[in-house]
């Protein structure tokens, strides 16, 4: 045996095999398989180890993406409250949900209608044929009402935050707090 499993399933069929020294873990129908206990096999260590940092590479290469992207908005929108001009739109539909960050109205401009993202009680504020204060982006086409950016930072903070933690070597600081652990207790 090199190594010991303990499995379970959801879903229709889960395998588990076993061959030389690798696991192959045979997923179907929405299945899952957990392994609980540490892997014992010395080949089957550098598969966990290059999976890990396989994983961790996916995950810091998605950092960036988001983190570049909201930078994006940021920068776009910073732009947008230095320079432009708010103008009045008549609010055509609106979405009000109770839940934090469903909520939505639409207005219409250039024969084009345009979501814009509210809080929930901002949205009770706009009944549709009401008026909104809102600028126009006319080189990515798409409507921002200022707010001083703070949906802007929090985002920026929140992904930055993810991109540090998925850059951040885990094994290894998880490795070091075991050594002082085992030191200590």
């Amino acid at each position: 045996m090199g190594a010991r499993i303990r499995w379970q399933r959801s879903g229709e069929i889960g395998a588990v095999l076993e061959k030389d020294s690798f696991i192959v873990v045979s997923l179907l129908a929405g299945g899952f398989c957990r392994i609980m206990d540490d892997v014992v096999n010395g080949g089957d260590l550098m598969i966990m180890k290059k999976y890990y940092q396989s994983v961790q590479l996916y995950f810091f290469i998605g950092g960036i993406i988001l983190f570049t992207y909201t930078l994006f908005f940021y920068f776009q929108n910073a732009e947008l409250e230095r320079s432009g001009t708010t103008k009045s739109y008549r609010v055509v539909d609106q979405n009000c949900k109770s839940y934090k960050g469903g909520s939505s109205i639409y207005v219409f401009y250039n024969n084009k209608t345009y979501k814009v993202g509210i809080a929930w009680r901002g949205c009770l504020a706009y009944p549709v044929g009401s008026e909104i204060r809102l600028i126009y982006n006319e080189r990515f086409d798409y409507m921002y009402r200022p707010n001083g950016l703070t949906r802007d930072i929090n985002r920026l903070i929140f992904s930055g935050l993810l991109l540090i933690i998925s850059a951040s070597p885990w094994k290894l600081l998880l490795s070091y707090v075991k050594r002082i652990k085992n030191r200590t207790g």
